[in-house]
């Protein structure tokens, strides 16, 4: 990447940018449009920096395009905006989150990912990870308790 590309540590100032990420990299095939910015308030202190937590944002030409977050060796995001992705910037922004986890966690960098998103778990195999299991849910109704 060149010089126009670099990197801040989240602070609330970016909290819209970042939520414009969100937005753009999962709500086409995941969630209902808008669900990111319902819950704002939880990501701006998800994201806020402590102990063995970060989140960095990605910027190109001035504009916020990527970001991870991670708590503990656990990543919580990866996101690339829609029309940035396939450009390599996913591959150099999971490459950061995880020397990020080995500096800042003594765990090792680890993630959830949405059975639905195939693409993404396709990536995350190339990149090396591995599928270690499937998630289930299950859903009880007040009269089964």
């Amino acid at each position: 990447m060149d010089d126009t590309y670099y990197k801040k540590h989240y602070s609330p100032e970016m909290l819209d940018d970042c939520i414009d990420i969100l937005e753009s990299a999962f709500t086409p095939f995941l969630d209902t449009p808008g669900s990111f910015i319902s819950d704002k308030d939880r990501i701006n202190k998800l994201f806020q920096s402590k102990d063995k937590a970060r989140c960095e944002v990605f910027f190109h030409e001035g504009k916020a395009v990527e970001l991870y977050s991670h708590n503990d060796g656990c990543i919580e995001y990866v996101a690339v905006k829609k029309e940035y992705q396939n450009h390599g910037f996913e591959s150099a922004i999971l490459l950061k989150a995880f020397h990020s986890i080995l500096n800042d966690s003594e765990n090792p960098p680890y993630l959830c990912s949405g059975d639905k998103n195939i693409r993404a778990q396709k990536f995350y195999e190339r990149a090396g990870m591995k599928k270690i299991c499937s998630s289930v849910r299950i859903e009880i109704s007040p009269q089964e308790v």
